[in-house]
Formats: C-alpha cells, structure tokens, sequence
C-alpha cells in the first residue's frame, strides 16, 4: 500500500500546486478513508482546508499530522496557522517554535512564529521573527509588511518607514 499511498499524495500534490482544491481533497478523502494515520495526507488535507479558509476542518487534520509526526516542521506550522484565527496565540507560538527548531530555514516557520508573538503584544521578538524570514527569502512581501507593522507597534516608525 506504501506505493498507492504514495502516487497519492503525489496526485494531491499537483491538484493543489495547480489550485484545484476539489480534486486534491477527493484525493485526500479517498486515502485518508485507506490509511487515516498517513501525516502527510493529513497535513496536505489541512491545507487543502486552509486554502478554502475552512479553519474548523483544517484544525483536526493538522493536529493529528503533529500526532502522527512529532518531526515534522511543515506539521507544526501548520497546526500554528490553523491557531491563529481563534486568538489561540500561545498555542501558535509554542508550535512556531517547534516550527523554527525542526526548520530553522522556513520563511513560513518564522511568519507563523511572528504572527503569534504579535498576538501576544511581543512586538520585539515577533519583529525578529520576520527578520529571519526575510534573511531566508528576501522577497516575502507578507513578512516585510508584518515586520513595518510589528516595528509600528513597538514604536519604531523609522524603522518601518525604512521598510515601505
């Protein structure tokens, strides 16, 4: 089943680089209903969930992809995006920094660790947050906006005006 399960997400994968969500979740569905402890059809169904802004459905897939693999960075950003939305900002921050530990080089590690410290009132370390992100992939215009607006927060307008 290693094989099948494999083409699977493969075929998940595409459906969703190429936008069309319908055809990875049917995918997803179909596997997950074969193999429900595959983390990475869950996490792929997640953010075929996050994608449609569907956060209730995208939480328990990404819960249970952190369950099933406790090493898996793009798991625990995950499970921090899907956090955010209901101001569960402590939550999004400890899976941020598990995030940031398992993949140091994740421009999406550090945004989600950011957001959740901005959500805590820690503008400082959320500001280094997106720094890293940027130091990573310069062109992130999502992280340059959240560092102007961090560096506003923590009264450092210069700072921000620098970046706009």
């Amino acid at each position: 089943m290693s094989a099948e399960v494999s083409q699977s997400i493969d075929a998940a994968q595409r459906a969703l680089a190429a936008g069309d969500i319908a055809r990875a979740e049917r995918t997803l569905d179909a596997l997950l209903s074969l193999a429900p402890d595959d983390p990475r059809g869950r996490l792929l169904r997640a953010m075929c969930a996050l994608v449609r802004g569907d956060i209730a459905r995208a939480e328990p897939h990404a819960e249970r992809a952190v369950a099933l693999d406790q090493t898996s960075a793009q798991a625990w950003s995950t499970l921090g995006t899907v956090r955010l939305p209901h101001e569960r900002h402590a939550d999004a921050r400890e899976a941020g920094l598990r995030a940031t530990a398992l993949n140091p080089r994740s421009p999406e590690a550090w945004v989600g660790l950011g957001r959740a410290l901005r959500g805590l009132g820690e503008d400082r370390r959320a500001a280094d947050a997106f720094r890293s992100a940027i130091a990573i992939a310069p062109r992130r215009v999502d992280a340059v906006a959240a560092l102007a607006d961090a560096l506003l927060h923590d009264a450092d307008a210069a700072g921000a005006a620098a970046l706009l």
